[in-house]
């Protein structure tokens, strides 16, 4: 088994203006074992609120996961991280900064905030797969 979180630091560099009412969203993403260019998971989407006065900084840490796999060539199984997308914008709704691991997913920015329900399966182009079931049995939170 694996457990993982991601810490996101993020600091404000302006000068006078502090970022107010800002929100973040944070996706982090899985895969199968053993399906190198298949589906992605969506593991988790935690929105947060960001207020950072201005030359300041904060730190944002997903909730953790837990992930159960094998990498055993002759019968691999389970779920492995995959990656991030991270997403802030400001009080208008407007996108101040995308941060994304693999980069590609970072493209993806409109689908992934209609996401909905999580976790979930996506396509590499992450529009959601509805007859695809979420292998669960390897994933706790």
């Amino acid at each position: 088994m694996f457990e993982f979180t991601y810490n996101f630091n993020l600091s404000n560099q302006e000068v006078r203006r502090d970022l107010q009412n800002a929100r973040g969203l944070a996706l982090t993403l899985g895969k199968k074992v053993g399906e190198p260019s298949g589906d992605l998971i969506v593991l988790q989407k935690e929105e947060f609120d960001i207020n950072i006065r201005a030359q300041s900084k904060m730190v944002h840490a997903t909730q953790p996961v837990r992930l159960t796999y094998s990498q055993d060539p002759d019968s691999p199984y389970g779920v492995k991280n995959y990656g991030y997308v991270l997403i802030i914008r400001d009080a208008t709704g407007s996108i101040l900064l995308v941060e994304a691991s693999p980069d590609t997913s970072a493209r993806f920015t409109q689908e992934i905030l209609a996401i909905s329900q999580v976790p979930c399966m996506v396509d590499r182009d992450f529009r959601v797969k509805s007859k695809t079931d979420v292998p669960l049995g390897y994933i706790s939170f």
